[in-house]
């Protein structure tokens, strides 16, 4: 094979290597490991195993089929941000700067310029916010965020320069813009600075996630998980199984349903 030509076939299947995600229900052995390209080994618990690795062939299912304890296997999948649209037991928020704030604390319509919600709402919460990452030194959040992991591979920093993780933050526990005033936010930065990024990179932040989540249950101080998702993505059978043993770690999963404010503030 003339040189060109094998340089430009090397390139080409370098280009073209496209990272796929496998779930064994048993931990693959080394040996197996070892014969992927980029391979790396996730376990979210004893009987859930995620293997990253890169591959032009999609026939590596049949193969990985045959080894013990295999369950699934697919390609790794693109995920964007959504289209962003328009010491009493009790206190009061007056005329808050979001609707949503007065929705979710009333029932009847017209909706009323106050926000009602429990003195200690939040407290003893985390939640992680699973986006962009979070600016962790923003005014709303007042010293409850702190940086949990980057995942994104697309990721100059570790920090939120798109802005989408900062304000799914900020509507979940802002001081001003949230509603659970005193939880402590995480940010687990999936997505990169454009705010695209990849189902594995998800994948690895969930991982993250439950690892937390068992050092945090012996330490026996945070009371509540909640886990935010708000980006459209392919169906990924094995990100819904990550999620499904979050759920049974004792974690709230939340995720966006890309629904129209005015559709919601009307009804």
């Amino acid at each position: 094979m003339p040189v060109v030509v094998l340089i430009l076939y090397l390139f080409i299947s370098i280009a073209y290597a496209i990272r796929h995600i496998a779930l064994f229900d048993k931990r693959p052995n080394d040996v197996m490991i070892s014969e992927l390209t980029n391979s790396t080994i996730h376990s979210l618990d004893q009987d859930l195993h995620i293997l990253l690795f890169e591959s032009d062939d999609h026939g590596n299912k049949s193969w990985l089929s045959q080894h013990d304890g295999f369950i699934d296997m697919e390609r790794d999948k693109r995920a964007t941000v959504s289209d962003v649209n328009p010491k009493d037991r009790y206190r009061m928020q007056i005329d808050p700067p979001s609707w949503g704030l007065t929705r979710i604390s009333q029932r009847q319509l017209p909706l009323g310029k106050t926000f009602f919600y429990p003195a200690t709402e939040g407290e003893q919460v985390n939640i992680y916010i699973v986006d962009t990452g979070v600016d962790i030194h923003h005014f709303d959040l007042t010293g409850r965020a702190i940086w949990g992991v980057t995942t994104a591979r697309k990721s100059s920093k570790d920090n939120d320069l798109h802005g989408h993780g900062t304000m799914a933050a900020g509507i979940a526990a802002g001081t001003l813009e949230g509603a659970a005033k005193n939880a402590t936010v995480i940010s687990v930065k999936t997505l990169g600075d454009d705010g695209v990024g990849d189902v594995s990179d998800i994948v690895q932040g969930l991982v993250f996630i439950s690892e937390h989540i068992k050092l945090e249950q012996a330490k026996d101080k945070v009371k509540g998980y909640v886990v935010n998702l708000s980006f459209a993505a392919e169906k990924s059978n094995i990100m819904n199984m990550a999620l499904d043993a979050l759920s049974k770690q004792g974690a709230t999963v939340v995720v966006s349903d890309n629904t129209y404010v005015v559709e919601i503030q009307s009804h």
